[in-house]
């Protein structure tokens, strides 16, 4: 009777708190226009402005995006150890109204490592146009400075042709990275000495250390005063123009390459399928993480084995970066054959 009792009382219970507090389940929305696109903006550009146009370009893992992000004292670019985490030109801006001058940097991929057309493709693009060029070097990674001489082959040819189309050539400048890590801090002038002898910089070599700073100031007052008069791009409080989506896309997919090991960071595709406003003013995003259909199983039970780490990982930061709490749900699916050999799934 006692065991009948107490199931009774506890199935009662169950029934009147369910009754009391019902489930409040939330309608999963896809990304609408304010979450795929970028306001456009009006704004008056001050008398007297100028402007300057720069790329980072050079070998990968040199630290042009743990640059960038130094320079605009805001983290904007995906910064991880491993090669072609940028993998597409990203625009960034940094604007001194006390100065009148605003620099617009295009952070392009690296360009060193498994050659791929659409990244090469990018880098040249970039440097077309710019009208400052930083080229960045690991100044401790003897490797990458000895194949950067064949980089710096293809950048002459680049700047000649373009020289003969628009009569405009880009400057050039050798930015020395990681220079804390490099002793006897001779090596420097040594390496400084061999670049200017294998390419035609049109300005003295530059060092720094993205990682500790040092430097950063410098190069970015240097910057500023490369400018020339023109007209600004964006407001002054603009330091990018990425719609939402994309913003949560790049925060989430730098802790895929921080969880993940080997090819697959590469191989995962991201597709935003839910962009949800809740009623308390927090955000809820639903985002895919695909791989091709033509992977084993095992690669498919490692993604979702990390998954929840890769969400631990970025809430705080998809929070830091809207401004309120976000909640993180991942998935995994496959790509079909079809998109696989198309190839045009990009972060959807």
């Amino acid at each position: 009777r006692r065991v009948h009792l107490a199931k009774a009382c506890v199935q009662w219970l169950q029934r009147s708190s369910s009754t009391a507090h019902p489930r409040r389940e939330h309608t999963i929305l896809p990304p609408r226009k304010n979450a795929l696109s970028v306001p456009e903006r009006f704004f008056t550009a001050p008398e007297e402005s100028r402007i300057l146009r720069c790329c980072l370009i050079g070998p990968t893992n040199a630290g042009k995006s743990t640059l960038l992000n130094g320079l605009l004292r805001s983290s904007v670019s995906i910064v991880s150890e491993k090669i072609h985490t940028t993998r597409e030109n990203m625009l960034a801006y940094l604007t001194e109204e006390k100065y009148k001058t605003q620099v617009q940097f295009i952070d392009a991929p690296g360009a060193l490592g498994p050659h791929i057309p659409a990244i090469r493709r990018a880098i040249w693009d970039a440097v077309r146009r710019a009208n400052l060029a930083l080229i960045v070097v690991d100044a401790n990674d003897k490797h990458s400075a000895r194949q950067c001489e064949q980089f710096l082959l293809q950048l002459e040819a680049v700047l000649v042709d373009q020289e003969k189309e628009t009569g405009r050539r880009t400057q050039t400048v050798l930015v020395l990275n990681k220079v804390d890590l490099v002793k006897p801090k001779a090596k420097l002038l040594n390496m400084s000495e061999a670049f200017h002898k294998a390419f035609r910089f049109d300005w003295p070599c530059l060092m720094v250390s993205a990682r500790d700073g040092s430097g950063v100031d410098t190069l970015r007052d240097w910057l500023l005063l490369m400018s020339k008069p023109g007209k600004w791009s964006v407001a002054p409080d603009v330091v990018h123009e990425r719609p939402p989506v994309e913003i949560a896309a790049e925060i989430i997919r730098a802790e895929i390459f921080n969880s993940y090991r080997e090819e697959l960071p590469y191989i995962i595709k991201q597709r935003t399928i839910g962009w949800t406003e809740l009623r308390n003013g927090d955000l809820r995003i639903d985002q895919q993480l695909l791989l091709p259909d033509s992977k084993r199983a095992n690669a498919h039970r490692i993604v979702t084995k990390r998954l929840p780490g890769v969400c631990i990982a970025a809430r705080p930061k998809l929070a830091e970066a809207f401004g309120r709490p976000v909640h993180l749900f991942l998935t995994v699916g496959k790509i079909s054959q079809q998109e696989e050999r198309d190839g045009n799934m990009k972060h959807v």
